[in-house]
């Protein structure tokens, strides 16, 4: 999956996975979630379920790119349900 491990600021994390997402048909909604989380919120790819994967949205904290695996199982955007790594980070 690339780059995980690396440490990235929240900011640079969201702005990468905002872009990712939309052409999967998911959203950031940082009006939802508990204070200090957001929300990306959409349709799992193969079961079309709705789902909600929350993320700290602090700007000021270091994040790992490791909230990539667990959010790509939510979303069912793994290579098992057949979403490429080349075909996720285009």
């Amino acid at each position: 999956m690339g780059s995980v491990g690396r440490l990235l600021k929240f900011s640079d994390l969201k702005k990468i996975l905002k872009k990712i997402l939309k052409k999967f048909g998911i959203e950031w909604d940082a009006s939802r979630g508990k204070g200090s989380h957001g929300v990306f919120v959409g349709l799992s790819h193969v079961t079309r379920i709705r789902e909600v994967y929350p993320i700290p949205k602090s700007q000021q904290r270091q994040m790992s790119d490791a909230y990539l695996r667990p959010l790509r199982r939510t979303f069912e955007l793994t290579e098992k349900d057949g979403v490429s790594d080349d075909e996720f980070f285009s």
